[in-house]
């Protein structure tokens, strides 16, 4: 509740269906709310509650001394101090006071309205972490302590505007304008669900959205080569690798590579491929398990539902089929299928850079950066590599990569893609399937320890 609500809650309160209020009234007011408060525990909301009425109470104060000078009841040469003692008595008309109140929230609020304006188009360098004066994705314990100190810093200030000497309009509007954005800030970071939004957009400094590359028809065929088809060819163990990792929000992300996709160039007058690449990037699942069962419920309630493999609610898998985006009741957690190159070396061995494996837990297979792949870029994550202008690493988009994922985003309703490898041509459409395809496909480029 901002100062307006405060300022015409107390107003409602003294007028009881009078025309007129003395300051008085206001004082009383002000008391009867500070004592009503005051078996209540001292937690943040009631420190932000009394901080908002004491804002109130110097707005209608400000205002009735204004009137009384304008009407003459007492002299301008007169001091703050001993002009509310003056008029203490003294009955103003009602609705004056709270417009002339109400002049420093109304210009407040533009003011508050321009630095959003302000924060949204500066993105990462102006946030809410920033006006709480902290450093980018801090604990909630962070995140209630900067609030608590800048509510007794913003406390102090208002007693001072209430002690004897007189505030101005423009001190009044700054003072409310902070306490505006300070209860916006802490309001959103206090929000599991939004915080966790802002975290991943901190994170994330770039557009995941790299639709814009896409041109369709860009293969002569597409190969799709399960890792457990491929194992039963061979003659090994049915099995994939799967790797499991923490992000920083405490999310346990377990990783598995399925398939390997590939195409062809260049098609000859014998119907073969100039160019074959049959591993270009990888298929992954992706489980996350939350560690916040708030954002858990929340990203349960907006996607499909499976249970023993089928789904529950919003089917709108095709045929029966689970979708590549969904949530698994038996598990607990969301599941996505994605497309790109994790660089399993990097995540397997322990002597490569932590850097680079935080980099894919918490940008690559971030909520934000897969939600925008799957609706914008077929399921392609992306590309890690390293900026040597940061000392870090950034994502990159290959054209090829994305065309390939957009083109197997509009295969799959037309062929169940899982455990058999399939061929299909780029211009027919024609469907080859089987173990052929294993076959025709170097050995080193569909097993899933390639880059450990």
């Amino acid at each position: 509740m901002f100062i307006f609500d405060y300022v015409r809650t107390m107003g409602a309160f003294i007028s009881h269906g009078r025309t007129e209020i003395t300051l008085n009234d206001v004082y009383e007011r002000y008391d009867e709310n500070r004592r009503r408060e005051k078996g209540i525990p001292n937690t943040l909301k009631k420190q932000r509650s009394d901080l908002g009425y004491k804002i109130a109470l110097i707005q209608i104060e400000k205002a009735l001394v204004d009137i009384a000078r304008d009407r003459g009841d007492v002299p301008r040469s007169m001091s703050y101090d001993d002009a509310r003692e003056a008029i203490l008595d003294k009955k103003y008309p009602y609705r004056e006071v709270l417009r002339r109140a109400e002049e420093s929230e109304i210009a407040a609020n533009e003011e508050f309205r321009q630095m959003e304006e302000s924060r949204k188009a500066s993105g990462r360098t102006l946030n809410e972490y920033r006006f709480l004066g902290l450093r980018a994705i801090s604990s909630p314990d962070r995140v209630d302590a900067a609030f608590h100190r800048q509510l007794q810093t913003l406390n102090a200030q208002a007693d001072a505007m209430l002690g004897s000497f007189e505030p101005s309009i423009k001190q009044i509007k700054s003072l409310n304008t902070i306490f505006k954005v300070m209860v916006a800030s802490y309001e959103k970071l206090s929000n599991p669900i939004r915080k966790r939004d802002l975290d991943e957009r901190l994170l994330t400094p770039y557009n995941p959205d790299a639709s814009g590359l896409y041109l369709p028809y860009s293969f002569g065929d597409i190969t799709y080569i399960p890792h457990k088809a491929v194992n039963a060819v061979k003659g090994r163990p049915n099995n994939v690798t799967t790797f499991r990792m923490n992000n920083s929000f405490g999310d346990m992300l377990e990783v598995t590579r399925l398939a390997e996709v590939g195409y062809g160039r260049f098609k000859q007058a014998d119907g073969k491929m100039t160019y074959r690449d049959y591993s270009t990037m990888g298929e992954y699942e992706v489980v996350k398990s939350y560690e916040s069962s708030v954002i858990g419920e929340k990203r349960r309630e907006a996607i499909p539902v499976a249970k023993k493999g089928k789904i529950v609610t919003r089917g709108n898998g095709i045929g029966g089929k689970r979708p590549e985006h969904y949530w698994d009741d038996d598990l607990g957690a969301e599941v996505f299928i994605v497309y790109g190159n994790l660089r399993e070396r990097i995540l397997f061995d322990d002597s490569q850079d932590p850097n680079a494996k935080k980099f894919v837990s918490d940008v690559l297979l971030s909520n934000r950066n897969m939600d925008i792949a799957m609706r914008k870029n077929g399921g392609y994550l992306g590309d890690m590599v390293a900026d040597r202008s940061r000392r870090g690493y950034t994502v990159t988009y290959d054209r090829d990569k994305l065309c390939l994922a957009k083109e197997l985003e509009a295969i799959k309703p037309k062929h169940r893609l899982g455990d058999v490898p399939i061929q299909i041509d780029g211009q027919s459409g024609r469907v080859h399937i089987g173990g052929d395809v294993v076959n025709k496909a170097p050995k080193k480029r569909y097993d899933s320890r390639e880059d450990r």
